[in-house]
């Protein structure tokens, strides 16, 4: 089974680091990653 998921936004690098090292303690794919934050202004 295969699920892509973000879990939760503005979390600190240091938590998300420590999430995703559990995830894949667990058996899971994980990554940290950081997304720009969307530009309303352009067309």
């Amino acid at each position: 089974m295969q699920v892509s998921a973000v879990i939760l936004d503005g979390v600190p690098q240091e938590d998300a680091e420590a999430a995703v090292t559990a995830l894949r303690e667990a058996g899971a794919r994980a990554e940290v990653r950081e997304q720009p934050k969307p530009d309303f202004r352009k067309p």
